[in-house]
C-alpha cells in the first residue's frame, strides 16, 4: 500500500495531464499549460514505469495560424473537460498526440524526436482513435467563440499513423466530443450540436 514512484507535479509543470499509455515498461502521457503569453504549452512524456524515471520528454508550443479565430485560452479551458483530451495513441514505434491545438503530432516512441506533424485550418477536437492502419480524430466546427451560436462545421478527419496524410474527411454538425469508437464496421461519435452519429464503413 505504498507508493512505488510519484512524479512531480511542482509549479514546472502543466496542471492537466491525459490518460496515459503503457507499452511494455514504457508509461507515456502528456500534460498541458498556458504560457506567459496565454497560448497553449504541451509538455510529452516517457517515463520508466518501474522506477518513475524520465526516459525523455518534449516541452512544445502549440501552433495557431496568424488570423486564427480560436481562443487558445478558452479552448485550454473547454478542453480540459473531455476525459481523453491529449491521450497518446502507440502506434508501431510512434507515438501520436492530437493535443487540442491546429496540429496532429508523431514522435519516435524510443527517444521522442520528431516524425512528422500535420496542420489543419482548425483544432482538433478529440483524442486519436486507432483502427488497422487508419487514424480517426475530429476537428472543431467553425468558430463562434462569442454570442452563445450552436457550432455547425466539424470534421471527422482518417488519416495514416505513417505520415499523417488525410486519407478522407466527413463534415458533420457541430464538433466531435469524443474520441471516435470502431465497432466492427461502424464509427460512433457525438457531437456538442446535439446529434450522434453512427457510420458504417463500405468496402
Amino acid at each position: 500500500r505504498e507508493y512505488r514512484w510519484a512524479l512531480d507535479t511542482g509549479p514546472n509543470r502543466y496542471p492537466w495531464f491525459s490518460f496515459p499509455a503503457v507499452r511494455g515498461n514504457r508509461l507515456f502521457y502528456s500534460s498541458v499549460g498556458l504560457d506567459a503569453e496565454g497560448l497553449m504549452r504541451f509538455r510529452y512524456d516517457c517515463i520508466d514505469f518501474a522506477g518513475g524515471n524520465i526516459l525523455w520528454e518534449r516541452n512544445v508550443p502549440s501552433r495557431f495560424p496568424m488570423g486564427s479565430p480560436y481562443d487558445p485560452e478558452r479552448l485550454f479551458v473547454e478542453n480540459t473537460r473531455l476525459l481523453d483530451y491529449g491521450a497518446p495513441l502507440l502506434w508501431r514505434k510512434s507515438v501520436i498526440y492530437a493535443s487540442g491545438d491546429h496540429a496532429l503530432r508523431s514522435f519516435d516512441a524510443r527517444n521522442g524526436k520528431d516524425l512528422w506533424v500535420r496542420d489543419f485550418d482548425r483544432p482538433l477536437s478529440t483524442a486519436v482513435t486507432l483502427a488497422g492502419d487508419r487514424l480517426y480524430f475530429g476537428l472543431r466546427a467553425d468558430a463562434s467563440m462569442a454570442g452563445g451560436v450552436v457550432p455547425s462545421g466539424g470534421a471527422l478527419v482518417c488519416a495514416s499513423p505513417s505520415t499523417g496524410r488525410i486519407l478522407w474527411t466527413i463534415p458533420v454538425d457541430g464538433t466531435i466530443l469524443n474520441s471516435p469508437v470502431i465497432a466492427g464496421r461502424w464509427i460512433l461519435f457525438g457531437t456538442d450540436a446535439g446529434f450522434f452519429y453512427v457510420f458504417e464503413k463500405l468496402y
